[in-house]
């Protein structure tokens, strides 16, 4: 690795310092933003464009007002960046 190169951390896990973070599926859409991290329950703030096939997938409802609880099972990784979902959600 030179000198120039960027590391980039990749974990499973997502902690209170991904507050803020895009939360990615697997076509790199985004569909929604860490918002917080409640009793180790993710909860994020899904974009108002998400499909239902997705929102379905994610057993999430079809009301976005609220923060909505993202399954640690979904996530596939999360990087300096982003926090990316499973593709076979």
């Amino acid at each position: 690795m030179s000198s120039s190169a960027v590391r980039t951390v990749v974990t499973q896990t997502v902690a209170a310092a991904d507050r803020g973070k895009p939360v990615i599926d697997a076509n790199g859409e985004r569909i929604a933003t860490v918002q917080r991290i409640d009793d180790g329950t993710v909860l994020v703030d899904p974009v108002p464009e998400i499909g239902p096939a997705t929102t379905r997938a994610l057993g999430w409802t079809d009301d976005h007002d609220d923060l909505v609880p993202l399954r640690p099972q979904s996530i596939d990784t999360v990087t300096d960046g982003t926090v990316r979902l499973e593709s076979n959600l």
